[in-house]
């Protein structure tokens, strides 16, 4: 009975421990490189109540009888068997395709074997793993598999470097260089022109950190790149504080140089192009308005040319038009163009045309045509059908007689009547000009003189003869003729108030940022060097120097085992050899039987939670079964107790 009692006690303190490795599993299903375990258990302690016999001739054999103490644990397995990869986004992270541990090593010097490829780098330089041990494997880009820490920035060293940078703009190729070889040349210049300089200035630098702004004097002229050089040299000495930059002189290279003088504006301008040409109109205008708008990019005079404009009004009502012309003093050149009366409504431009040329172009806004009338010099209306025509009042009445001029003190018997003449006569200069008006009637010829001043009122004469006049736009509108004189009309233009068009020599230094760089004073290269850090497949770790390019730091090793399932658990996704396992056997990745490295990615636990559920619920059922044996042996050992009774 005392056997019953102690087999429940042992079946349930294996089971206690089956139930502490099924929780360890499952606390670890999200423990990256986790292999999962299970406890095994083995039967112990036989009693033999009756020992086996053999049979004879006469007797039949009989079987052993033997009563056991209970079950034990025979021992907890580990389960080493490849489970999925997740992606991570970590460049570092590594995972094994396959069979193999990677190694790490403590700071006691303790080798230890994981699949949790969590990697990383020390501020050292060594590659490292989460817990701060060094990854190992071999050195350099041809070692053999081995157990040496890798160290990332132990590939050497460099020379000392000038720091420069080359582009081309607008066909020409530019190189910045620095004068000494040291990393404090690699910043980044960008230039500029600025109106704002003083005289006698012809740069301002401007530093900020590893960068350089450089304003060029938009009206200083440099003759070559070695006095743009000395004014950029120059401009970053000041701003330096008097100091010379720790990269000495800057020196910019144009091929082909250009042809100077250039002022500050060209240097950084970036018009490609043409620089177009001018034509300095007065303030007002000219013929009542005409004003410069631009030219072509092809304008050009020859040397002390002046500009003559002339302006001719041709035909009336719908065919009245305007021919504007600009003809050189000089080689005979002539623009022309013609707008029409009604184009004339309002406001607008028109291009002078030098033939047909679209490129040799001058281009003029023109005024309204009313502006343009009125600025006229001398209209005749001679040939007029209004003259010597007899008209009835009723003409009058409505404003039909040019432009709406009215005899208002004619009486009704005197009609028709017939203007035999209209003309105007200037004044002196500053002077107001008079209107000469000739009518006949029942009355006979009389004659009018009308100031100009009276225009658009009702003017009334020393004989009392009333006359009401249009406006002057009205009233010119209907000449047969108008003269526009070029010399009352300052259409004269000097040559020096005429710019030619010409080519840009814009050589467009800010149109792009120019940023230094490979300078350096040369000597080992340090970590903060390294732009990049990668891991192949075949377990190189490559680095990126600018100046060496992609470099093999050296080689992660796997080690692989007889018995991997003999290795021993140490915790922190850890193992370690035992004299089970057998000696770790090292190989690169993807050779002699190993899986290749997968980058950015960790091999997942290998627990499998529903069977570990199910292993939950048979041993909880087996606890509770050895507890009922306790249970009903402690029944019977008090009816026991109660026989004496």
């Amino acid at each position: 009975m005392n056997r019953a009692m102690f087999s429940g006690v042992a079946g349930m303190k294996a089971h206690q421990t089956k139930m502490d490795v099924i929780g360890n599993n499952i606390s670890n299903v999200n423990t990256y490189g986790y292999k999962s375990q299970r406890a095994v258990f083995s039967d112990i302690y036989y009693q033999t109540l009756s020992g086996a016999s053999a049979g004879t001739a006469a007797r039949g054999g009989t079987n052993p009888s033997m009563v056991g103490y209970g079950s034990s644990l025979m021992g907890v397995q580990s389960q080493m068997t490849q489970s999925s990869m997740q992606n991570t986004g970590f460049g570092m992270d590594v995972a094994i395709a396959g069979e193999g541990y990677l190694q790490v090593q403590d700071a006691d010097g303790n080798i230890f074997y994981t699949k949790a490829g969590m990697l990383s780098y020390d501020s050292n330089g060594y590659l490292v793993d989460i817990n701060g041990n060094f990854v190992l494997g071999s050195q350099g880009e041809n070692g053999e598999p081995g157990i040496q820490k890798i160290k990332l920035d132990n590939i050497g060293a460099v020379s000392a470097a000038k720091a420069n940078f080359k582009t081309t703009i607008n066909g020409k190729e530019f190189t910045l260089s620095s004068a000494n070889a040291t990393a404090d040349a690699n910043v980044s210049f960008t230039f500029a022109s600025s109106e704002a300089l003083p005289i006698g200035q012809d740069a301002q630098a401007i530093i900020s950190g590893g960068s350089i702004n450089i304003l060029f004097n938009a009206k200083s002229e440099f003759k070559d790149m070695a006095a743009v050089n000395k004014a950029i040299n120059d401009a970053i000495t000041e701003a330096n504080g008097g100091v010379a930059h720790k990269a000495g002189d800057f020196t910019l290279e144009c091929e082909p140089e250009f042809t100077g003088p250039l002022t500050g504006a060209q240097l950084a301008g970036i018009n490609f192009g043409y620089d177009k040409g001018s034509i300095t109109f007065p303030s007002e205008g000219i013929f009542g308005g005409f004003k410069f708008s631009s030219v072509g990019n092809d304008f050009s005079l020859a040397d002390g040319s002046g500009l003559n404009f002339t302006l001719t009004r041709t035909g009336t009502g719908d065919t009245e038009q305007f021919e504007i012309t600009a003809t050189s003093t000089i080689g005979n050149k002539t623009y022309s163009a013609v707008i029409t009366a009604s184009q004339m409504g309002t406001a607008g431009s028109v291009v002078l045309k030098n033939g047909t040329s679209t490129t040799d172009t001058i281009t003029l806004t023109f005024p309204s045509y009313n502006n343009v009338i009125q600025s006229g010099e001398s209209p005749s209306w001679a040939g007029s059908t209004m003259l010597n025509t007899p008209l009835q009042k009723s003409e009058f009445s409505n404003g039909n007689v040019l432009g709406g001029l009215r005899l208002d003190s004619v009486a009704d018997a005197d009609y028709p009547v017939t203007i035999t003449a209209f003309s105007y006569t200037p004044g002196a200069a500053g002077a107001a000009g008079n209107y000469t008006l000739t009518y006949t009637s029942g009355a006979g010829p009389t004659t009018i003189t009308i100031p100009d001043t009276e225009l658009g009122k009702t003017y009334t004469d020393g004989n009392g003869i009333s006359v009401t006049m249009p406006s002057k736009a009205k009233l010119w509108s209907t000449a047969t003729t108008v003269n526009f004189t070029t010399a009352n009309n300052n259409a004269q233009i000097a040559a020096n108030n005429i710019t030619n068009s010409a080519p840009s020599k814009d050589l467009g230094l800010g149109n792009i940022g120019f940023t230094l760089s490979g300078g350096t004073s040369g000597g080992a290269i340090t970590l903060d060097e390294l732009t990049s850090i990668n891991i192949g497949t075949d377990g190189s770790v490559s680095v990126y120097h600018p100046d060496k390019g992609l470099v093999i730091a050296g080689k992660i090793a796997l080690a692989t085992f007889a018995n991997p399932n003999g290795l021993q658990q140490e915790g922190n996704n850890y193992f370690s050899s035992s004299q089970n396992s057998g000696e770790a056997i090292l190989a690169e990745p993807g050779t002699n039987g190993t899986g290749a490295l997968k980058s950015s990615s960790l091999e997942m636990s290998n627990v499998d939670l529903s069977n570990e559920f199910a292993e939950m619920i048979t041993c909880q059922r087996g606890f509770q079964a050895n507890s009922r044996v306790i249970t009903v042996s402690d029944t019977m050992l008090e009816e026991l107790i109660n026989l004496k009774r």
